[in-house]
């Protein structure tokens, strides 16, 4: 086995951590359906195809290679994007489909349909994607009522985020909140009690503290007093808010959460640089730099940067070079941008310590987050490769690089392990009180 060959299975054979995925619930889906979905649907739609062609592809009462031949039309458009490719590794590497016709889209079918169920699943990710574990953004609720489908068999696998999209968002439900707390929310004092008591009953299950915040409002933010948040908080109550009173609100959920998170030991994610979809980007939103003032304010506070702020690539080293407590996490960049994101491996190895960077996460479902786990790889091998070539690095050291970046930086900053332990324990308890 040459030096290449050495790497190339390496990084074949190695787990990969996908540390941000939206994996809700068990959703019955279709091969036509998943192949123009995703992150596939906004390219397609970038290129100006009809709309309607969506609806074609996914409706049942039309003849089912009329829908494929469409599919595949509509896929040719975007056949060299980065999110055409993950398209086509999940409908050759994943479904087994070599060609678009009703034989192999229906026995794909009966995978997909095995896949969505709870032990196929972690089948799928663990066993074909070779993923160590997922952590999705949706412990709001009991653990076991959000993700029971796919969490109750593999709690270890199966992680989850403690979302605080909504407050920093300014997005206050009083009854929503009453119902996980008991405590109806009239005053900031409140808020702060109905905070605590989300923490105090999943912190302890949860992997991390997540906003996508930057979909909608600036990064930059301010200290803000409690009377300031509070006739905020009186007019988001009464829906008269405008916007500089929901980014005051916003401002004072969001330390509030950093401050819960520094209790609970737990680090905070945050959306950074592009948005998915179409037409509606405020770019500026997404600007790490913007971050400065709350990562230096709380120090104690580790924060990850999703998408290590894709396209502010060079902004995002310097962030991860200079603050001890900013970290990168490569979710959705390996197929939003192969080429610049191989770039950016190669620069992040020779800018930071090798704990700063986490190489992977789907930003998808199952069966993508399958799919780019491949696409991720091949990448990965690629930008190594080349290290390697260029006299940058030997094998082993890259060998040793690819561990640490796919698996192993994940494991000791989540404290994987301890988490893992606490999550089999809850789940084995709860399975017990209902038998």
């Amino acid at each position: 086995m040459n030096n290449f060959d050495t790497l190339t299975n390496h990084i074949q054979t190695t787990p990969i951590s996908d540390t941000h995925s939206h994996i809700n619930d068990l959703n019955p889906t279709d091969v036509l359906k998943e192949i123009v979905g995703s992150y596939a649907r906004t390219d397609l739609c970038n290129s100006g195809i009809d709309l309607n062609h969506f609806d074609t592809i996914c409706d049942h009462n039309i003849d089912l290679n009329e829908r494929a031949q469409l599919a595949e039309r509509v896929l040719n458009k975007i056949q060299f994007t980065g999110y055409g490719e993950a398209s086509q590794i999940l409908l050759k590497d994943v479904f087994g489909i070599t060609e678009l016709n009703q034989e192999q889209i229906l026995a794909a079918q009966q995978r997909i349909d095995h896949w969505n169920t709870p032990g196929g699943a972690y089948e799928l990710m663990h066993g074909i994607g070779n993923i160590h574990h997922t952590q999705s953004d949706v412990l709001n609720r009991s653990p076991t009522g959000v993700v029971p489908d796919y969490a109750c068999e593999h709690p270890e696998f199966f992680h989850n985020d403690l979302t605080w999209w909504n407050f920093c968002n300014s997005i206050i439900d009083t009854d929503a909140l009453a119902e996980i707390t008991g405590i109806t929310v009239t005053s900031v004092q409140d808020l702060r009690k109905v905070m605590g008591s989300i923490f105090d009953q999943y912190a302890d299950m949860a992997i991390a503290v997540k906003s996508q915040h930057g979909y909608q409002r600036t990064l930059l933010w301010e200290e803000r007093s409690d009377a300031e948040a509070d006739l905020a908080l009186q007019a988001v109550l009464k829906g008269e808010a405008d916007k500089d009173q929901r980014i005051i609100l916003g401002d004072w959920c969001w330390a509030r959460g950093v401050e819960l998170s520094i209790d609970h030991h737990i680090p905070m994610k945050l959306h950074t640089g592009h948005n998915d979809g179409n037409n509606f980007m405020q770019q500026s939103n997404g600007i790490p730099g913007n971050l400065c003032n709350i990562v230096r304010h709380y120090p104690e506070c580790n924060f990850l940067l999703l998408h290590c702020s894709y396209p502010f690539f060079d902004q995002a080293l310097s962030m991860f070079k200079h603050y001890t407590n900013v970290y990168g996490e490569m979710s959705w960049t390996w197929a939003t941008n192969p080429h610049a994101t191989r770039n950016f491996i190669r620069s992040a190895i020779h800018t930071l310590p090798l704990n700063k960077i986490f190489c992977y996460g789907s930003d998808s479902n199952i069966f993508y987050a399958t799919s780019m786990a491949i696409q991720a790889r091949k990448h990965l091998t690629r930008a190594l490769s080349d290290e390697v070539a260029d006299g940058y690095l030997n094998v082993d050291q890259a060998c040793d690089i690819a561990t640490r970046i796919m698996v192993q930086n994940q494991v000791d900053f989540f404290n994987i392990d301890e988490i893992s332990k606490k999550r089999q324990a809850h789940y084995a308890e709860n399975l017990a009180a209902s038998v």
